[in-house]
């Protein structure tokens, strides 16, 4: 959970656990400060570091013989650069593209974040990748839940004359209606 906190562009901060935002409200403060969730920026971003870390390093040497292996300098040109208004991070130091999305700033909680990571997946190739991996899980069991709940009703003793296809179309059409 905190590392999808820290890789979604919309709460990287943690700013929904400022401690001054609960000073009145004693019980809520007390609970957040009993499980050290104002420190859980520290915790997440360290473990996102190892994380990013473990991850395989992209080569973007562009004196590289192989034309499959393209730079990173030749897929953004000068348009690119001008929007995303930073400089390209192909740069020796291993973390630098680390350090950049750590300073990014947040943007609005009605945007899309996989949609932020697509956009900006050029200046942040190994960050996305976690990205990807992280906030794509889903985040409650309810629709699985439903589909066996409508599976059970659907297949019944009194429908065992039925087909494993036709219970398949069925269960399809009852979730597409």
């Amino acid at each position: 959970m905190l590392l999808a906190t820290a890789l979604d562009p919309r709460w990287k901060n943690f700013t929904f656990l400022q401690s001054s935002f609960y000073q009145n409200y004693v019980e809520a403060f007390a609970s957040l400060n009993k499980l050290n969730a104002f420190d859980a920026k520290l915790l997440a971003y360290i473990h996102l570091h190892d994380e990013y870390l473990s991850l395989p390093t992209i080569n973007t040497n562009p004196s590289q013989s192989n034309s499959e292996d393209v730079s990173l300098e030749s897929k953004m040109d000068f348009f690119d650069m001008m929007i995303i208004n930073q400089p390209v991070t192909v740069g020796t130091d291993s973390d630098s593209e680390y350090v950049m999305y750590e300073n990014e700033k947040e943007i609005h909680r009605n945007e899309n974040p996989l949609e932020w990571w697509r956009v900006n997946k050029i200046r942040y190739p190994r960050m996305s990748e976690m990205a990807y991996k992280y906030l794509c899980i889903a985040a409650t069991s309810t629709p699985s839940e439903r589909m066996f709940s409508a599976s059970g009703h659907l297949t019944s003793d009194k429908r065992s004359r039925l087909t494993p296809e036709n219970a398949n179309l069925l269960l399809f059409l009852h979730k597409n209606s």
